[in-house]
């Protein structure tokens, strides 16, 4: 916490020395930075060190107190002073409360609980006063950095209208280093196309408010949405390095990872902006930010390495028939799915993203009646983690789908599909065998079996025997010849023409690529 500054105006020694010792100033939150015999070293000092409060003796040579502080209310009406004196001198005190002093205490009565209590009351004052202009400064800044209005329109005074963004008027030309932090987001809580519901900048500014930042001055910040935004003033001077732009936006970053425990995401850039210039880079860059928030490719990103990059709105639409109508033939829905991701994080359309999740997981709920758990926050950081998320889901998705679809077969149907799944592996096995089941000629139920599920006796037990083909590759290590056996044929040539028809990969291609 950074302390108050002090200065204490005596000319007697004793009296500064007693001052000095009589608290615990540090403890109290303040910090002595100097002392004065009058009003004129005073003046010095004060031009030196702009302290927040001054403790002032009223009689002195040379200058004394009421025309030191006189003086310096012309150009500092806000500077906190408390006026000591040995003379109880009713003029005196109402001199001092005229230039707006905060107390008039008599030395022979100031004693260590009495100036405890004092400096408490303006330590809280303080504390106030400070909050509420940085409150008022950060709501400037938000409301300035959402603007479209041209500066020239925002910063001229309109008649009969006070400008909110008098206070940013100070701070117009300096140049700060800018830093972007926000909590990455979980895959459920993606919502950007209809507005993030995460309100995340507000925690990270709360938590910079309460941080001390040694040498470094925090000159401004803000949060929209899920940014917190920090402008700072770092001196390149003194020894430190050119690169101390990074390592206090990298300190920060770990402070920041520490206390939250949500992953916490850093932008940072590697030159000094004004607050117009910074605000202009921010919403070009506004779409890339909520990708790279989202899907990040490290902790801590450059900002000059998304400057060249674009977001390309996709006007592709995504067919969510295909959940439904892929239930016998789950890899038709995953490999338009892959296609479609590809193209989506291609052109890095975040909300799109969004869009295709929701209306996924909305049409999975839909078709099986029942809620997606997320028991852990689903973090990605990329398109394979997206892929994977929704084959994971999808398999449950399936089963449901294909239960319920048997539910409305006819028992001719049903019986049929249960003696396919139970004999599949049978090499011998025909049309006519399973015909005879059910007390039917081959051409009969074959009418009856399309006209019911869509599809052929043949592909619905060739699907059968590559489901369990793909079982067996991806959790044995069965080779080929055996797993051929096991499934239903007798040559592996044939199988392995087979599988690539259905998947698009040759059994051991297939193998590969899972491990």
């Amino acid at each position: 916490m950074k302390l108050i500054t002090v200065i204490l105006i005596d000319d007697d020694y004793l009296v500064l020395q007693d001052l000095k010792t009589l608290v615990n100033w540090e403890m109290l939150g303040f910090q002595i930075i100097g002392t004065a015999a009058n009003g004129k070293k005073a003046l010095s000092l004060f031009e030196k060190y702009r302290p927040q409060l001054i403790i002032s003796d009223i009689s002195m040579p040379v200058m004394d107190g009421l025309d030191f502080i006189e003086t310096i209310r012309k150009d500092y009406p806000d500077i906190q002073i408390i006026i000591i004196s040995s003379y109880a001198d009713f003029q005196y005190a109402k001199r001092a409360i005229s230039n707006g002093v905060e107390d008039y205490l008599l030395k022979n009565e100031i004693t260590k609980e009495g100036l405890t209590h004092k400096l408490n009351k303006i330590a809280k004052s303080f504390s106030h006063t400070k909050q509420n202009a940085q409150r008022s400064l950060r709501f400037a800044l938000s409301d300035y950095f959402l603007s479209t209005e041209p500066d020239y329109a925002l910063f001229t005074d309109r008649p009969g209208e006070d400008s909110s963004y008098t206070s940013l008027l100070p701070l117009l030309r300096q140049k700060y280093f800018f830093y972007i932090y926000s909590i990455q987001l979980p895959l459920e809580k993606l919502n950007l196309h209809f507005g993030r519901i995460e309100k995340s900048g507000k925690k990270l500014v709360h938590y910079f408010s309460g941080l001390s930042y040694e040498d470094y001055q925090a000159a401004i910040m803000l949060y929209l949405e899920n940014y917190a935004i920090l402008g700072v003033e770092i001196p390149l001077s003194k020894g430190l390095q050119k690169n101390a732009y990074y390592s206090f936006g990298k300190k920060l970053l770990y402070k920041l990872s520490g206390h939250f425990e949500e992953p916490v995401l850093g932008f940072f850039y590697p030159e000094r902006f004004d607050i117009h210039e910074f605000k202009v880079l921010y919403r070009r860059l506004i779409s890339l930010f909520n990708f790279y928030s989202t899907f990040p490719i490290g902790k801590f990103m450059n900002i000059r390495d998304l400057e060249n990059q674009k977001l390309i709105p996709t006007v592709q639409h995504f067919n969510y028939s295909l959940i439904q109508n892929s239930r016998n033939h789950p890899e038709d829905y995953l490999v338009k799915l892959k296609e479609y991701t590809a193209l989506l994080f291609k052109n890095k359309d975040i909300d799109t993203i969004a869009l295709l999740f929701h209306n996924s997981i909305l049409q999975f709920e839909e078709l099986t009646n029942y809620t997606l758990l997320f028991q852990n926050p689903e973090y990605m950081c990329g398109a394979s983690e997206f892929i994977n998320f929704f084959k994971n889901a999808y398999e449950p998705c399936v089963l449901t789908l294909q239960k319920n679809s048997d539910q409305r077969y006819s028992s001719t149907v049903n019986k049929v599909i249960k003696y396919m799944k139970s004999n599949f592996a049978d090499s011998s096995l025909t049309a006519e065998q399973i015909a005879d089941q059910v007390l039917l000629s081959a051409g009969r139920l074959s009418v009856l079996f399309k006209q019911e599920t869509g599809t052929t006796i043949n592909d619905y037990l060739t699907d059968l025997r590559i489901q369990y083909a793909i079982h067996l590759l991806e959790n044995t290590n069965y080779k080929i010849y055996e797993i051929t056996e096991q499934i239903g044929y007798k040559s592996s040539q044939y199988f392995s023409q087979v599988f690539n028809q259905r998947t698009g990969k040759r059994p051991l291609d297939y193998r590969k690529s899972k491990n």
